[in-house]
């Protein structure tokens, strides 16, 4: 079966910058402030979610600018990958070398660099970005990971950040071992109709005059055509700013917003019909095999035979097999006379 490997983020820096810097506002303030918290607390396992566009990554570049030096961070996006691909993975993240062929290798290289964490008073922390798409496999993969953790103080900090079907995939029976060991689940809401206007204001603060038009009222709409999602405020956003900057004397109405959203709908549903166009034969669902369980039942079928038309059936079934055993004796007679090795001529009397 063919899989995807997971791309490391090479910056190991423990608080990388982040350009102007992500202020999340409301309530991601809470949810960062929480899990800054369980992992001062040197919590072992723990998981943020929250829907797509939420704001996930942007909370963690937060959290990396707040972590101190005290803090080895490294990052990776996930995805499916055999055993190799995803200590390799892990340990680019943290920038060892990961040329090595060998699983065995690469975790003994891991182990050493924790070890030097322990003797440098630090500790590692392991942030997994879309988690929801890693296997099963990889998930009980990183828990055992994580054990290096048993006989001394927690050194390697994990922490899965994905949507809502990592936290189904995390309830599955077969990942019990891993669900009992998280110790902290913090999930992502979508921004509230007073936290939109604050996120709005932060983004376009630097915009000028354009700023002033988005006021509440504005911002409202904004709120009721996003539904709070971080990403889709960011391009109705964009689309608003581009009709201002062509047309300065227009205001912000609902009709301009809702030919905003429209028109962001219309790029997320051509985006996803061109992944979807990308998608390889490994990520594509197969067709499901009919098999005599699966495949339906005729209408005719689903209630009892009658005797008549059982004998009727029968009657005729025979006569398709005569019929067939004639046509087979043709066929064997009429390739014994035309065959030039068979003892038989055609002769005219």
């Amino acid at each position: 079966m063919h899989t995807d490997s997971i791309q490391p983020n090479r910056e190991t820096s423990p608080a990388s910058s982040a350009g102007s810097g992500p202020v999340p506002v409301g309530q991601h303030i809470e949810t960062l402030n929480c899990l800054q918290q369980a992992l001062v607390e040197q919590r072992g396992i723990n998981v943020l979610t929250g829907a797509p566009g939420t704001g996930k990554t942007t909370l963690i570049q937060a959290l990396a600018m707040r972590l101190t030096t005290c803090v080895r961070i490294g990052r990776i996006t996930s995805r499916r990958a055999a055993y190799r691909e995803l200590l390799a993975s892990v340990a680019t993240a943290f920038g060892l070398d990961c040329s090595a062929h060998s699983s065995v290798i690469l975790y003994k290289q891991i182990n050493g660099f924790l070890d030097g964490c322990h003797l440098e008073n630090q500790r590692a922390l392991l942030i997994v970005d879309d988690a929801h798409r890693l296997s099963r496999d990889n998930l009980e993969q990183l828990r055992l990971l994580s054990e290096i953790n048993a006989s001394r103080r927690p050194l390697f900090q994990l922490l899965l950040v994905g949507d809502e079907g990592l936290e189904e995939t995390l309830h599955s029976s077969e990942l019990a071992p891993l669900s009992q060991r998280i110790e902290s689940h913090l999930r992502l809401p979508p921004f509230s109709a007073e936290e939109t206007y604050l996120y709005v204001q932060h983004r376009i603060r630097h915009t000028g005059d354009a700023a002033r038009r988005f006021n509440a009222p504005a911002c409202r709409l904004i709120y009721q055509g996003s539904h709070g999602i971080a990403r889709k405020i960011n391009r109705i956003c964009d689309t608003l700013l581009r009709q201002i900057d062509l047309h300065p004397a227009e205001s912000i109405t609902t009709d301009l917003v809702t030919a905003a959203c429209r028109d962001q709908t219309t790029d997320a549903s051509i985006r996803q019909r061109a992944n979807d166009g990308l998608m390889g034969p490994s990520q594509q669902t197969a067709p499901k095999e009919i098999t005599d369980e699966t495949r339906p039942v005729p209408q005719s079928l689903s209630r009892p035979i009658a005797p008549e038309e059982m004998a009727l059936a029968v009657r005729l079934a025979g006569d398709v097999r005569k019929r067939r055993q004639r046509k087979h004796r043709v066929r064997r007679l009429v390739a014994a006379v035309i065959s030039p090795a068979s003892g038989w001529r055609h002769t005219d009397h």
